[in-house]
């Protein structure tokens, strides 16, 4: 459904929607930013956007979208990141604070040839082990190796880590991508 006025009418339709429990919203072919306040609904379920996406304004469309169970993000960009997204090395270091948030399934998607692996696989490490409701981690264009062996090593301090199915994908993965 087109949306006259943008963006900024989306948390006015999605607010009449009263009664509802589950609210979806799909977002896509847009060449704009998506930025959470042009969407602010404290009872959005579900949420597809398939236009840039920083990896600090997902981190914020997960923390204040707190009814959000399923969120995809199909253009996820890296520049600039301004959230801290370190790991601790091993457990020892003591427990990470989980993100608030109800989320269970999350797929992202970048290119993996416009950003370094390193980073991309650094922000997936992040998103695993902040987010111990995910049940379902999907992503594309991600190195296999390094996010399985993390979660292999680090499942024994980090449990939750070891009930998340993993879908990695890559360019000519004959699978279905989403969530």
């Amino acid at each position: 459904m087109a949306v006259p006025g943008g963006l900024a009418d989306v948390k006015y339709i999605l607010a009449g929607a009263r009664g509802c429990k589950k609210r979806e919203l799909d977002i896509g072919d847009i060449t704009l930013p998506v930025l959470p306040a042009d969407i602010a609904c404290a009872d959005l379920t579900r949420l597809v956007v398939q236009a840039p996406t920083s990896v600090d304004t997902m981190l914020e469309f997960i923390c204040t979208l707190h009814s959000l169970e399923c969120l995809t993000v199909s253009s996820l960009t890296m520049e600039d990141i301004w959230s801290d997204i370190s790991v601790p090395r091993n457990g020892r270091q003591g427990p990470v604070t989980p993100l608030d948030t109800k989320l269970s399934r999350l797929a992202i998607s970048t290119l993996h040839r416009q950003y370094l692996p390193k980073l991309a696989i650094s922000v997936v490490k992040y998103l695993l082990l902040k987010i111990p409701s995910l049940a379902i981690f999907y992503a594309a264009q991600i190195p296999r190796e390094p996010v399985q062996k993390f979660v292999s090593t680090y499942s024994r301090w980090y449990l939750h880590l070891s009930n998340i199915d993993l879908k990695l994908y890559q360019t000519g993965d004959n699978a279905r991508y989403g969530a």
